[in-house]
């Protein structure tokens, strides 16, 4: 389960080897469904979509992908 107020502003970045074109998933549901977005593995800070701000309550991530997720 992941905390509401976890996400409530949260920006993610997320970092994946060089061949890997696995992208983490984010949800406004738990468990992983509702409205979602992609988080491209880039090694940036990503802005969570002004659609699911304050609604992120599940991520999906890929096993070779390393999320950091702030407030």
């Amino acid at each position: 389960m992941v905390s509401y107020t976890f996400f409530a502003l949260a920006i993610a970045s997320c970092l994946a080897p060089a061949l890997a074109a696995k992208k983490a998933t984010i949800f406004s549901q738990e468990p992983c469904t509702g409205e979602s977005a992609k988080i491209k593995p880039n090694n940036e800070c990503t802005v969570v979509p002004e659609t699911l701000k304050g609604k992120v309550t599940a991520v999906k991530v890929p096993e070779d992908v390393v999320c950091n997720f702030y407030k």
